[in-house]
């Protein structure tokens, strides 16, 4: 069912490969950025990308197809994210430093626009939540790793978080409080219920794929899913071509 939308090869082979470690459309979904462990920061064209899966030609597609940017680095890459408020822009982040480097896709260079280590802001989740009095007084509140953040599209003064022990919630970052929190569902029998005939009516699907899958992004139109994996190949899923082809 998985479509191979860029193969190892196509990501010209850098020093180390382990995989794609961050991937994220923009607003439009007409660019895809992707990043590696191996610190190559690509943009892709998205329509170049489909059509070399379904378009009338494939096989030449596929070659004929350019990466748009492809930025080598000597470290790294675990994340990317486009400028909510300049889709010409992408940061990039790593684990083996504490920099935040800042590129302009229109300025082809190696070296980002803007490179910082200093934040704005600094906020220590566990703290904010004890500052929830009943929350606190219902659970003991223990200092847990930040599994993912996202600002809200509709309101940027809004940051969602998700930890690694199930707990969620939002941040008001101009008043720097928390002012949503979702805790995993309890480990009773009631809970495991409900969590059942949920699952039943959301009819959630298994998908199998050929290869160990690091991270996914949807395209914000179409639903189509972009996968990057292990191997550094992006793997698409296409919602319309499964309905259409019965895969």
């Amino acid at each position: 069912m998985e479509k191979y939308a860029v193969s190892a090869e196509r990501l010209r082979k850098p020093r180390f490969r382990q995989g794609i470690s961050g991937l994220e459309f923009d607003n439009k979904g007409i660019y895809l950025a992707s990043v590696t462990k191996s610190g190559c920061l690509t943009v892709h064209d998205f329509e170049t990308l489909y059509c070399a899966i379904y378009g009338p030609t494939p096989s030449q597609l596929v070659n004929e197809a350019k990466d748009l940017v492809h930025i080598s680095k000597d470290h790294e890459l675990d994340s990317i994210r486009w400028n909510p408020n300049d889709q010409h822009e992408v940061v990039c982040a790593s684990r083996q430093n504490n920099n935040i480097l800042l590129f302009d896709i229109t300025y082809i260079s190696p070296d980002p626009v803007q490179s910082s280590i200093y934040p704005l802001l600094s906020i220590k989740v566990s703290a904010e939540l004890e500052k929830i009095s009943s929350l606190k007084a219902q659970t003991h509140i223990v200092p847990k790793e930040i599994h993912s953040i996202n600002i809200n599209p509709s309101c940027s003064d809004q940051l969602a978080f998700h930890m690694v022990d199930g707990w969620s919630g939002v941040l008001d970052l101009r008043n720097v409080v928390v002012t949503h929190v979702h805790c995993p569902p309890a480990d009773f029998p009631e809970a495991r219920s409900n969590s059942q005939e949920c699952s039943r009516i959301l009819e959630n699907k298994h998908i199998p794929v050929s290869q160990n899958i690091l991270v996914c992004a949807v395209h914000p139109l179409n639903n189509t899913i972009i996968a990057g994996t292990k191997q550094s190949c992006l793997m698409m899923i296409s919602p319309k071509h499964k309905a259409d082809n019965g895969d």
